[in-house]
């Protein structure tokens, strides 16, 4: 792997060391006691504006980075061209569902795995640390397999696409998803087990509080299950809203927060979240918020 901008922006150094030579998570008590900054990213799809419109009011906001989302085929040389002029930088792109290549037709398949493959590349053109990929959804109309089949499925796609991954400076970030709306991968510890058996740098974890709230009890061993594979966060409360609106937000990040700290991770801390009508009036205050919850642990 190259310990390159790219790499450190997820990994942290210690993280993507012990990644490269274990490729497994670190035990707690290995864990380096860093405390790196919280780095912030937004997503842009509550900001209102055309696009360097919006690089201009995420970078004012104290934002570093920014989440790409939506049609990154024909949005790959518009977000190029824009980012030249601004100091943000991508934290991740999102991806899609495994559905189809899970258990779509065989030309569905492979459409589905060339559109990674491409947006493999894509990231790797863009300077993007991650490309977000979530588990088979159970709302695509598909005849999904067992969990047992999807994961193997997803477990010998990541395998063969790792490589790829890992020579573009990017990895494919698997985000584990609550149960009503996925059929496997819920948990850190499953996703964890998934980057463990594929053993390789090219492959690792999307930490999203919505979901992980959803799922785990103790946010703070979620995240140490996590370890070292974990790639990049999702900032939220557990209904979708901005975090420090909701009366659970409170604990909830300071389980998550003293998890990241004791994993010392490095990377980005993206806002998910939120409604066209509040993100951008209330997101400066979930930004205190987080920082305050940040300082606490």
């Amino acid at each position: 792997m190259l310990m390159n901008r790219r790499s450190f922006l997820s990994y942290g150094v210690a993280g993507a060391a012990a990644l490269l030579l274990r490729g497994t998570p670190l035990a707690a008590a290995d864990l380096p006691q860093a405390t790196p900054r919280l780095r912030l990213s937004s997503w842009l799809k509550h900001v209102k504006g055309d696009l360097p419109e919006q690089l201009a009011w995420v970078e004012k906001m104290g934002f570093e980075s920014i989440e790409l989302r939506g049609q990154w085929e024909t949005m790959a040389p518009v977000w190029k061209a824009a980012l030249k002029n601004s100091k943000l930088v991508p934290s991740a792109m999102d991806w899609s569902s495994m559905g189809h290549i899970v258990a779509g037709s065989a030309a569905d398949r492979e459409k589905s795995l060339d559109s990674l493959k491409r947006a493999i590349d894509v990231a790797g053109d863009l300077n993007t640390p991650n490309v977000i990929i979530v588990p088979p959804r159970l709302n695509k109309g598909l005849d999904l397999p067992s969990a047992e089949k999807s994961v193997a499925i997803m477990r010998d796609t990541f395998a063969s696409l790792a490589p790829r991954a890992a020579a573009a400076g990017t990895c494919l970030a698997i985000e584990p998803v609550n149960r009503v709306l996925v059929n496997c991968i819920n948990t850190m510890g499953e996703a964890a087990a998934l980057c463990r058996e594929i053993g390789q740098p090219g492959v690792g974890i999307v930490f999203d509080f919505q979901q992980i709230m959803r799922e785990e009890p103790d946010l703070d061993r979620a995240m140490q299950n996590g370890g070292a594979f974990v790639r990049q966060i999702h900032l939220s409360s557990r209904r979708g809203h901005l975090p420090g609106y909701a009366a659970e937000d409170r604990e909830k990040y300071l389980q998550g927060f003293r998890g990241l700290k004791r994993i010392g991770y490095g990377g980005i801390c993206s806002f998910e979240c939120g409604s066209p009508n509040s993100y951008m009036e209330k997101v400066g205050e979930s930004m205190t918020f987080l920082r305050n919850i940040w300082g606490e642990v």
